[in-house]
């Protein structure tokens, strides 16, 4: 579940531009906490500190 979440937030993420933790948090039905953890893994993975042009704000 989590590795399709990570691809889903990304994909939600370039489609909608700046968007909110707690935004992508309600969409997923997750918590912030939860949004948090999975960018954090999105950006490691992509061996970046945040998604390019794209920040999640508080």
């Amino acid at each position: 579940m989590q590795a399709e979440r990570l691809v889903q937030i990304g994909f939600y993420i370039v489609s909608h531009g700046h968007v909110t933790a707690k935004e992508l948090a309600s969409y997923f039905h997750v918590s912030t906490r939860t949004i948090y953890r999975d960018t954090g893994s999105i950006c490691k993975r992509n061996r970046r500190r945040d998604i390019p042009d794209r920040r999640i704000y508080h």
